[in-house]
């Protein structure tokens, strides 16, 4: 199959895109429970202007009647707050992250947009690394893709 340098610049989109949703697949079929924040700092501190910050937190949640104890990262909550909700995967209970949109998604949004940069770089601008007018194949043999320069 012969690819343009356009479609498989797309085809590269849609194979980041379709690895990164199959990535986050279990988090959102995964369920949700009330935690418990056992304790902040669990040894770690930060210096910053107003003093002594506690950067980790340990919380304990229950699934299905097993007690699992995880550390997670603060990420600015107060120490008056006792309880969190907890996403925890339904085939691993004891993998779990804090319900939020930073924990949910920000990492997957981050790593495609790195991805999309460096892609539409190599792929948009003039260059000598793919010239224009450039075709891809791609084979069932090796070398499974190849660049023919035109």
């Amino acid at each position: 199959m012969q690819l343009s340098k356009i479609r498989a610049y797309f085809l590269l989109q849609a194979l980041f895109i379709g690895l990164i949703l199959l990535y986050n697949t279990p988090w959102l079929l995964s369920s949700v429970a009330i935690g418990r924040i056992d304790e902040f700092n669990n040894g770690h501190l930060k210096w910053y202007r107003d003093g002594l910050y506690k950067e980790r937190m340990d919380v304990s949640y229950f699934v299905e009647g097993t007690a699992y104890l995880d550390n997670f990262s603060r990420n600015a909550i107060p120490d008056s707050q006792t309880a969190i909700e907890v996403r925890y995967l339904n085939f691993a209970p004891s993998i779990s992250h804090i319900n939020s949109f930073e924990e949910n998604y920000e990492g997957s949004i981050v790593c495609y947009l790195v991805l999309f940069m460096v892609s539409t770089i190599i792929f948009a601008i003039p260059n000598d690394i793919i010239p224009k007018g450039s075709l891809f194949v791609i084979s069932k043999e090796k070398p499974w893709i190849r660049m023919i320069t035109g």
